[in-house]
């Protein structure tokens, strides 16, 4: 669920490095202190480390849309910061598509749509469709219940 969590800051614009691969705890711990991230966990382990808490927020288990508020309380989540900014496969910068990307792009999708962009380092294209109002629906909805 975490994970799930983790896309969707990603697509609010925020720098989410997305951990999957069974690491352990200390290790990731590690990572986020070397990086100066924040380590967002259900894992009550991870705040038993000497000064973990300067880096580890802990979350309660519970639905995506409740992480969502909790991480918007204890972080200040803004949902609307820079939205569809980011890669959502390696969490890079998205650029600007130039003409020669834009050509391997549907036909309808070309005619429908006008922002393309690409990430840099994976090269996977984004483009503005319904997708990506429903998710910007998601965002303004979590925006306007917990950032008041």
């Amino acid at each position: 669920m975490l994970q799930r969590l983790g896309r969707w800051l990603r697509i609010a614009g925020y720098d989410t490095e997305i951990i999957s691969d069974g690491r352990d705890d200390y290790d990731v711990l590690k990572l986020a202190r070397k990086e100066d991230r924040v380590l967002l966990t259900c894992d009550h382990a991870l705040t038993e480390y000497r000064d973990a808490k300067k880096n580890v927020v802990l979350l309660e288990t519970g639905s995506l849309n409740e992480f969502a508020r909790q991480v918007s309380q204890k972080c200040q989540v803004n949902w609307q910061f820079q939205p569809f900014t980011r890669c959502l496969t390696c969490n890079t910068v998205l650029k600007e598509a130039d003409d020669s990307q834009r050509k391997t792009i549907p036909d309808d999708v070309k005619q429908e749509f006008r922002g393309v962009y690409y990430c840099p380092a994976c090269n996977k294209l984004y483009w503005y469709g319904g997708h990506v109002q429903r998710m910007r629906t998601q965002l303004e909805k979590w925006h306007a219940s917990f950032n008041v």
